[in-house]
């Protein structure tokens, strides 16, 4: 499980806690129009299955530890290491993640080959160019959406006006290359 869809979990399940004390509150749960209700953020968890959990994981430890390092220098305190922005690391592993994509694919036609004792004459390999070109968009929205990256409110709503189009686009035409 990616850990995305963990974090997504998590904060499903304090909504629902929090509503569930909304609801037992002495107004009756009568919050306002949106009481009872949690957001579930599908539409970045639609993203989520297209990206290899490898490039999910690698991105937010390295759009993290830019963001410490931003932190230091801003404290007053001294590194040796160079500033890099977050957006340099966007772009890096946007172009990564089809590799990433391909370079998987073709490590389980290996291990299918070796489990069935496949003859010498197996077929070719195929590299998965919808799963590629899928992975590619659904990074390049989905990476908008983690902290550090789209502080303006822009981008913000860019990275959620993309989830929604790019994650129901994906969806609907996956079946055609399954």
């Amino acid at each position: 499980m990616s850990l995305s869809r963990l974090a997504s979990q998590a904060g499903i399940a304090e909504a629902r806690s929090s509503a569930a004390r909304n609801a037992s509150s002495p107004t009756g749960g009568a919050a306002g129009p949106l009481a009872g209700t949690f957001p579930t953020d599908e539409r970045f968890a639609l993203l989520t299955k297209f990206i290899p959990t490898e490039t999910i994981t690698l991105f937010l430890a390295v759009v993290s530890a830019i963001d410490a390092i931003a932190k230091i220098g801003r404290n007053g305190g001294s590194t040796s290491l160079p500033s890099i922005s977050p957006w340099a690391a966007y772009w890096v592993f946007a172009a990564l993640t089809p590799l990433i994509v391909l370079g998987l694919a073709r490590i389980a036609y290996k291990d299918e080959l070796r489990r069935l004792n496949a003859p010498a004459a197996a077929p070719p390999f195929r590299p998965p160019s919808f799963e590629m070109l899928a992975a590619f968009l659904a990074f390049l929205i989905w990476a908008l959406a983690v902290p550090g990256m789209a502080e303006n409110a822009v981008w913000q709503i860019v990275a959620s006006v993309g989830a929604v189009i790019v994650s129901t686009f994906l969806n609907l035409v996956e079946g055609f290359f399954k």
